[in-house]
């Protein structure tokens, strides 16, 4: 594929992805649930043994695994051990995965580019999972915003008011987990959880209001992107933590901002 593209395919898909784990990230937030989305993206590296082992594509691989994941921990979610348990279990299947893929021959692509992220590794296919998901998180939100708020923020209230908090619970753990699944690529394993939560925190610090945060989360998000795009480009770093560093600096300066004025 022609390198022109593949840029074209990275931002596109990078912008999209960035967009449904800023917004996803503020729910992470209210929820205190960022233990979560760490497990998912450290297991996940199974779903890339899976596809080398079963020659199928990454993204669809990551994509089952991270949603037979994601069920597990809901599915625990009452015990209270399974935060720690997940992030144990993550840990070490990380681990695994990492020691798998380095004594594997066959592998054609580098273990640094799946931790770290690459743009070389996006192609069309996870540019049209990528509309998939942000299309479906936007129509999650159009139908669900009252009860996602409420089970995020008061689950009491949310219970008075006849809202099925299993049932929005569930749904949110498939949408973070189809969301990190997708983002592995671009930003890597490793960074998928910084990029989930610090353009949600930056957004909290300049918010009045939820559907504000998720708004201005998104467009930090986009911001740190493709800012981090260029640099890289231009310094020729690593894709994945360059973005999180730009993400990181949005957030210090607003915080900074918040406190002086």
């Amino acid at each position: 594929m022609n390198i022109d593209y593949i840029i074209i395919y990275s931002i596109i898909t990078g912008i999209l992805i960035a967009s449904s784990l800023a917004s996803v990230g503020c729910i992470v937030l209210w929820r205190n649930v960022g233990y979560f989305g760490e497990a998912i993206s450290h297991a996940s590296l199974i779903g890339v043994i899976l596809s080398v082992v079963f020659s199928i594509d990454i993204t669809i691989s990551l994509i089952v695994f991270a949603l037979g994941f994601s069920l597990v921990v809901f599915l625990l979610r009452n015990v209270k051990i399974s935060s720690l348990m997940s992030l144990i279990v993550s840990y070490g299947l990380l681990s695994f995965g990492v020691v798998f893929l380095s004594l594997y021959k066959r592998i054609n692509f580098d273990i640094m580019s799946l931790l770290f992220g690459d743009v070389l590794l996006v192609n069309n296919v996870d540019l049209w999972f990528s509309v998939i998901i942000i299309t479906s998180i936007s129509l999650w939100f159009w139908l669900r915003w009252d009860q996602i708020l409420y089970s995020s923020l008061n689950q009491e209230m949310a219970f008075v008011s006849g809202v099925n908090i299993s049932k929005i619970s569930l749904e949110f753990f498939i949408i973070v987990s189809l969301v990190i699944a997708m983002s592995i690529k671009i930003v890597g394993i490793l960074m998928v959880t910084a990029m989930l939560i610090i353009p949600a925190a930056a957004a909290s610090n300049i918010s009045s209001s939820p559907k504000e945060m998720v708004f201005k989360s998104v467009l930090i998000a986009i911001i740190s992107l493709v800012l981090g795009f260029v640099i890289s480009f231009i310094l020729d770093t690593t894709t994945g933590p360059t973005i999180v560093l730009v993400s990181g600096f949005i957030f210090i300066s607003l915080l900074f901002c918040k406190r002086l004025f």
